[in-house]
């Protein structure tokens, strides 16, 4: 979803385990909710919208689309044309009935540079157009190709082909929202005691650290659990504390020691360890010119040894990373693995090799500043560890830790050289990563622009079977290995603990959403 998804994430059904009422409390460490889906890119906050809101598509257990509050679409055959069907029996929880313009408000929102959000994924519909000028300001949000034929029919307009623009739209944050009561003033719209939502539940309260939801009555497909409460918990002694006492039942992304110790409980029914759509990195700025030298990228990208980083994030489970899109994403032909390298002693000599050709030794070393955000477990480690092996080149290096906010307020205006970045993918796709390095992106932060790479782009969008498209993405891959604008470094996988067989649906967005849950019983 964004570019930092660090969490861990819990699911409990509390009582029994067969009942005819069952209740989910579903754990969440990121504090920073939000009940409007324009702001769902944060940790928990698109488990909230994804079960008071719903989509046009959504996905499915098995990862795959299904109809959601449009019944039924077209696309046109030059591909630039979508219309949605909307089901007539779809409602509000006010019973007003949920319209296509309902669609028009929240898509105009998404892109309103006026939400002024860093972490808006506003790129998610710049295929759609006007996008791109509309969130830079250069256009109102009414231009955006977007409009309700009537009530029941939502036509959407693209700039060109886009494959997997049906992927994008099962995203949380592009629910429907309730146009009729925004008219009525934009302030306080999600206050408890005012939000009306069209999803798979209905708010029942709102208090500090607990939301309770109950399934919605009038929704098309029924989830299977009756109750979600959502808490927070970001301590995994405390998580440990719940599962021995039975007050939870699923328990995801914790430590891979608290996972060894729960392997002997007999109570323990499921403990899977799933690789999860997202990738840690190393971001380089390519707008700087010191390292807009390739030999100084390629001396970067020998020096860091991903195997050694790997290891020492013991802490959470992962692999080392051969690719910047997650393998979890390909389907038919996934990327290569990682090539034959070198005694890693050599490495270091080709690298500082490589900067005494771009003029860098002991006397004129060459001075970067690594970056990464505080407080952020998936980076801590590669962290430390590159400015190490950094250390072993003619390179200072200078640190900065700064808070989520200074952070991307820096990536966007160019102010770093080497930022430890964590991206979590937004849709089953790989170009949910590999479209960052579209020129003028929104999360380019390595500002890399390469017409070949960009010709890739352009040609993947057109190209609408999936094995083929894959074929470009891997060409793409290859680019990105010989341009080094990235060095990724490790894939996230997410463990899955739980005192019940839990029949395990897709992790999408490396998140179980309640909506999905299914047990089997025994």
């Amino acid at each position: 979803m964004t570019v930092f998804r660090i969490f861990a994430l819990v699911l409990a059904l509390v009582g029994p385990p067969v009942r005819a009422e069952t209740t989910v409390i579903e754990a969440l460490t990121d504090l920073n909710v939000n009940f409007d889906p324009v702001y769902s890119s944060n940790v928990s906050s698109p488990v909230l919208i994804d079960s008071l809101f719903d989509t046009l598509v959504a996905w499915d257990v098995e990862g795959d689309l299904l109809p959601a509050q449009a019944d039924r679409w077209e696309i046109s055959p030059d591909g630039l044309v979508y219309t949605f069907h909307l089901g007539s029996g779809n409602r509000w929880t006010d019973g007003a009935p949920v319209v296509a313009e309902d669609f028009v408000t929240a898509f105009r929102r998404f892109v309103d540079p006026a939400t002024d959000d860093l972490t808006v994924l506003r790129y998610l519909l710049d295929p759609v157009v006007n996008a791109i000028d509309i969130a830079a300001g250069k256009r109102p949000p009414a231009d955006l190709g977007v409009r309700a034929l009537d009530e029941h029919t939502l036509e959407i307009t693209l700039t060109s082909p886009t494959s997997y623009f049906t992927e994008i739209l099962a995203q949380p944050a592009l629910s429907a929202v309730p146009t009729h009561v925004l008219a009525q003033g934009e302030d306080g719209w999600t206050a408890p005691d005012r939000m009306v939502t069209n999803g798979p539940y209905r708010l029942e309260s709102s208090e500090p650290g607990r939301v309770t939801m109950v399934r919605n009555p009038d929704f098309h497909i029924p989830p299977e659990p009756d109750r979600i409460e959502l808490i927070f918990v970001d301590d995994t002694a405390e998580l440990m504390r719940l599962l021995a006492s039975n007050k939870v039942d699923i328990v995801l992304s914790l430590p891979q020691k608290a996972v060894a110790a729960l392997r002997s409980g007999a109570w323990i029914k499921t403990i899977e360890v799933e690789a999860s759509p997202a990738t840690t990195y190393l971001s380089i700025n390519t707008a700087r010119p010191l390292l807009n030298d390739l030999r100084v990228r390629q001396a970067l990208d020998l020096v860091i040894d991903r195997a050694a980083l790997n290891q020492a994030q013991d802490e959470y489970a992962g692999v080392v990373a051969t690719s910047f899109t997650s393998p979890t994403l390909f389907i038919h032909v996934p990327p290569p693995g990682q090539p034959d390298l070198p005694p890693y002693p050599e490495r270091v000599e080709q690298a500082r090799a490589l900067l005494a050709e771009a003029g860098f030794n002991a006397g004129n070393p060459l001075q970067l500043m690594l970056m990464r955000r505080a407080s952020s477990p998936q980076s801590s480690a590669a962290f430390v560890g590159i400015r190490a092996m950094l250390g072993q080149l003619p390179v200072e290096v200078t640190t900065l830790e700064p808070d989520r906010d200074e952070l991307l307020r820096r990536l966007h205006i160019g102010e770093f050289d080497l930022a430890v970045l964590t991206w979590q993918g937004d849709y089953n796709d790989p170009m949910t990563f590999l479209a960052l390095f579209r020129a003028g992106g929104f999360a380019n932060f390595s500002a890399w622009v390469n017409p070949e790479y960009q010709r890739l782009l352009d040609e993947a969008l057109r190209v609408t079977d999936k094995a083929a498209r894959e074929e470009i993405y891997l060409r793409m891959e290859a680019l990105i290995r010989t341009e080094i604008p990235v060095i990724p470094l490790r894939h996230s996988a997410i463990s899955i603990v739980s005192s019940r067989h839990l029949l395990m649906p897709k992790l999408v967005n490396g998140i179980i959403y309640p909506r999905l849950v299914r047990f089997r019983d025994g």
